[in-house]
């Protein structure tokens, strides 16, 4: 599986641009909202974090299941989720912060 991230400024606009209506379930987690963990983490001596972190809009374009005898296995290509989140760096000398959001688009590897 490919993972792609593409992050821009907080007027960015989302990977899932309007909210499903084919199905209750596709709606249901358009709609959810749900929290990630701070993360913090000292990268090449730059002190990062990221926080306050929410995710949104999770879209699945297709699911595929297959199945023996105890074990399911449960496969997906094309899915979308939009997160924003507070960012912060520190070294010796400079700091900053701000907010952004991050499409997540995962695709299949061919």
């Amino acid at each position: 599986m490919r993972i792609t991230l593409l992050i821009a400024g907080a007027a960015i606009a989302g990977a899932a641009a309007a909210a499903p209506k084919s199905d209750p379930l596709s709606a249901w987690l358009y709609n959810l909202e749900f929290p990630l963990p701070d993360a913090h983490g000292v990268v090449d001596g730059v002190d990062v974090s990221l926080t306050q972190a929410t995710c949104t809009h999770a879209q699945i374009k297709s699911l595929e299941a297959t199945g023996y005898q105890t074990t399911i296995s449960i496969n997906t290509k094309d899915a979308a989720l939009d997160c924003a989140f507070s960012w912060a760096y520190q070294t010796q000398h400079l700091k900053g912060n701000g907010r952004a959001s991050a499409s997540l688009l995962v695709k299949k590897a061919a």
